[in-house]
């Protein structure tokens, strides 16, 4: 039925086969053709394919089938085929110019998922063997680590010889940066609030009433953690619908407005066009500086939380054959160990409190404020009122 469909869909002069996959990314099981410069012959290489990893953070399994695709569609064309059996590739993670240079990532081919058994001088030579390549430029890092280990594809490409196309900025501290803390901090949430309520269901086994008090603070904690874990991953979706809304809605009508300006010459289009222009950029901003404060305190504390769930790890059952004996056994010093436990478990969880509420609802209390100062009383002009609003917030003496 899809082979009928797509043979409908598509003109006459494109041949329509059917062949069995795992997965339906062809731009990296499929062949990598090649072309004699002086003879123009053209042929394939059949990377060997181990889902983006294989046994060691591969994606899925099986995958005989992607790995035999390659081979399948060089056949179909009636090319002649290399394979690399001692050497693992995605097409995806390569992009040449066609005239003897080559780009890739450092994250991607020195994966250990990949050819750990090589060299990056090694890979060197092997590229140059199958591609006729002799430069080759190594990017230090993909935009995709956790899937494609970082493609190139996702970073750059060439647009003609000598000419590549890249996502770039100037400024290291990113939204990409920025959403990358905040994948760490809601990993180590997670964390803390599976320490909280495994200790939880470890004390509630020790016996007598002692420690109950402590399990049941246990499992309140990972209430909390399980807040803190919901504000972390909202921030992160404003990290990206703050770049959308800037860019889709308010910088389009900042223009929009400045074109008036442009033709009708009122002074009251390019006031609204600068104002709103200022508030874009504030938006665009605030998440990410808010991830940058909350990153520069947590880091502060970060070896305070890291040893608090090493405590978590030592928190072993001492003396005793049986899990009823090293219970008893324990429950005596237990509880002083434990009380250290649940002090250094608060302090984690007022610092995730701090980075991942409190600052970013100062943050956006800011931008309420500045929003209202810019835009109150009268929005077709920024008098020199409100010019003084503006700056009396940095000020000493400045009022919320």
């Amino acid at each position: 039925e899809e082979f009928a469909h797509a043979r409908d869909m598509l003109p006459q002069n494109i041949r329509v086969e059917c062949v069995m996959n795992d997965d339906a990314w062809s731009r990296d099981t499929g062949p990598t053709f090649v072309k004699n410069d002086r003879t123009g012959e053209v042929r394939a290489v059949d990377w060997k394919f181990n889902a983006y990893g294989g046994d060691y953070d591969g994606l899925y399994k099986p995958w005989d089938n992607d790995d035999a695709l390659a081979g399948k569609i060089a056949d179909l064309a009636g090319k002649d085929s290399y394979r690399t059996e001692d050497f693992v590739l995605e097409g995806g993670s390569i992009h040449t110019d066609g005239e003897g240079t080559l780009l890739t990532t450092e994250m991607c081919l020195l994966s250990p998922g990949r050819n750990p058994h090589m060299t990056k001088e090694e890979i060197e030579e092997k590229l140059r063997e199958y591609l006729g390549v002799h430069q080759i430029i190594w990017i230090k890092d993909g935009i995709d680590p956790e899937e494609t280990n970082g493609h190139v594809d996702d970073v750059a490409c060439f647009a003609r010889p000598g000419e590549a196309i890249c996502i770039w900025t100037e400024d290291p501290e990113n939204h990409r940066h920025s959403i990358e803390q905040t994948e760490d901090k809601i990993s180590v949430v997670m964390e803390l609030a599976a320490v909280s309520a495994g200790a939880s269901a470890l004390v509630s086994l020790i016996p007598g009433d002692a420690c109950t008090p402590i399990a049941e603070q246990l499992a309140e904690f990972t209430k909390y953690f399980l807040l803190i874990l919901s504000a972390l991953y909202l921030e992160k979706y404003l990290i990206c619908l703050s770049g959308f809304v800037t860019f889709t809605f308010i910088i389009p009508i900042a223009g929009a407005f400045f074109i008036a300006w442009l033709i009708s010459k009122k002074e009251s289009f390019k006031a609204i066009a600068a104002k709103v222009l200022l508030f874009g950029i504030v938006v665009y901003l605030i998440v990410p500086a808010s991830v940058m404060i909350t990153d520069g305190v947590y880091k502060t504390q970060a070896e305070s939380i890291e040893h608090t769930l090493d405590e978590y790890n030592d928190l072993d059952l001492k003396e005793g054959s049986t899990l009823r004996e090293k219970l008893t056994n324990a429950a005596s010093s237990a509880v002083e160990k434990l009380s250290v436990f649940l002090r250094d478990l608060l302090e984690s969880l007022a610092v995730m409190v701090v980075t991942a509420c409190l600052i970013p609802l100062l943050a956006f209390v800011i931008l309420v404020w500045f929003t209202k100062t810019l835009f109150t009383n009268n929005v077709l002009k920024l008098d020199a009122d409100s010019a003084k609003k503006l700056l009396s917030f940095g000020k000493v003496g400045g009022k919320l």
